[in-house]
């Protein structure tokens, strides 16, 4: 990390928000007793970009790499306290939901109309390149926060902090998680002068998995992945089917299409599985319209690819609220969670074996050693999974002829479209 932050020094720099910018290391930021509205990029830039505004006396059109310490939040509301308790939600969704460690998220009250997070970018295991922008507004849209979506660009500027609004006349301040349960009075209070400022992100916080799954899969694109063949259903119509438990009406489309990749997996003939799906949605609370459950199967067995559930969000999804899996006692829910988090994205040769996304390849006894449990745990979770129809186990012998085991995984796609 410190390696990158040495290369990537560079930022847009202004003194207001529409005056002209300069090019400048961050450590050559010059300083004021009355920064009114200084504001420099929150991306940094290698010597490239330096290069760049120098020849061109302009920042836009500039297509390099670029790097962020820290994935900037804006919330912006006329309503003050609209403003506040979005951020206070945002804050304990990733506490409670990711398990993110929230002293290492910095908050600020903007000194106008809302309130900054700054997000390590450590926690997502952000890396230069072209294309961070997009990725970075990628990446929010996936978390579903209602903030500011305008400031995912490479010429976008961030107000620094400790610096006068010039609409309030009031300072950007950080707080601690705790003032966010002050008055909006009292938060305006603070800002009449500048407050301390703790560099939090520093301490260069662990990588999240489920975040960086997250921002790993916004760099794929559909043009990356071949269509990919299904099993052909060829179990008899009356294969006995467990009858999977009802769900409130949130979750019915995610269910339902996770219930049929299952059942096409398992070879279900389509008319078996239409007949499932029905008798599924009667116990739904409410039931989905018939006819709509019945095109979301037919789609299902005609487009496997397609219908496919996809991405972070489909994993997140299915470790929150599949049954089996949370009804696991703690040692074989790490050892399936393991394998889900570890699933690979992308083609790559292995010990030289080719995996495929939605594979993993795994020992036994490295598995077991890595989530602290018996070798046995690890062999009755996989024979499990491969019963319910949530995976495919297959041996393997890598380029030292020793055995190995990969597995393929089919409840979702942990690559995007």
């Amino acid at each position: 990390m410190d390696d990158v932050i040495a290369n990537y020094r560079y930022c847009q720099y202004a003194e207001g928000f529409k005056a002209k910018r300069q090019v400048l290391p961050i450590d050559a930021i010059p300083e004021s007793d009355a920064p009114i509205d200084y504001c420099t990029t929150y991306f940094l830039y290698g010597k490239d970009m330096y290069e760049y505004w120098m020849e061109n006396d302009k920042t836009s059109g500039y297509e390099g790499e670029s790097f962020c310490r820290y994935v900037p939040i804006d919330i912006d509301r006329d309503d003050l306290n609209n403003a506040k308790k979005t951020a206070f939600d945002i804050i304990n969704h990733l506490k409670y939901e990711f398990d993110v460690n929230i002293d290492c998220i910095r908050i600020f009250f903007s000194g106008c109309k809302g309130f900054h997070l700054e997000l390590p970018s450590s926690l997502f295991g952000i890396e230069p390149c072209t294309k961070l922008p997009n990725r970075l507004k990628k990446t929010i849209q996936k978390l579903e926060f209602d903030v500011d979506m305008s400031m995912y660009q490479h010429n976008r500027l961030w107000r620094l902090p400790n610096t006068i609004n010039s609409k309030t006349n009031l300072y950007k301040i950080q707080l601690k998680y705790r003032d966010l349960n002050k008055s909006i009075n009292e938060i305006k209070s603070m800002a009449e002068k500048p407050s301390d400022v703790f560099d939090t992100y520093d301490e260069y916080c662990d990588t999240n998995d489920t975040l960086h799954s997250i921002y790993k899969n916004t760099e794929y694109t559909k043009e990356n992945f071949t269509k990919t063949t299904s099993p052909t259903p060829t179990l008899p119509p009356s294969t006995k089917v467990p009858l999977p438990h009802g769900v409130p009406k949130d979750f019915r489309n995610q269910s339902l299409v996770k219930h049929g990749v299952q059942w096409r997996t398992r070879g279900i003939p389509l008319e078996r599985a239409l007949e499932l799906a029905l008798e599924w949605n009667d116990i739904c609370t409410p039931p989905e319209a018939q006819y709509k459950v019945k095109a979301t199967i037919k789609h299902l067995y005609d487009n496997p690819r397609e219908m496919k559930p996809r991405g972070a969000i489909a994993m997140k999804w299915f470790l929150r609220n599949d049954e089996w899996l949370n009804s696991l006692n703690p040692p074989r829910y790490r050892v399936v969670s393991k394998f889900i988090l570890s699933l690979n994205e992308e083609t790559k040769s292995q010990q030289g074996i080719s995996i495929k996304p939605n594979q993993r390849l795994y020992s036994q006894q490295k598995l077991a050693s890595d989530c602290q449990v018996e070798r046995g745990i690890v062999k009755r979770c996989v024979e499990r999974m491969v019963e319910l129809g949530y995976a495919l186990n297959e041996k393997v012998y890598n380029y030292q002829n020793k055995p190995r085991f990969l597995l393929t995984w089919l409840v979702f796609d942990v690559t995007e479209k």
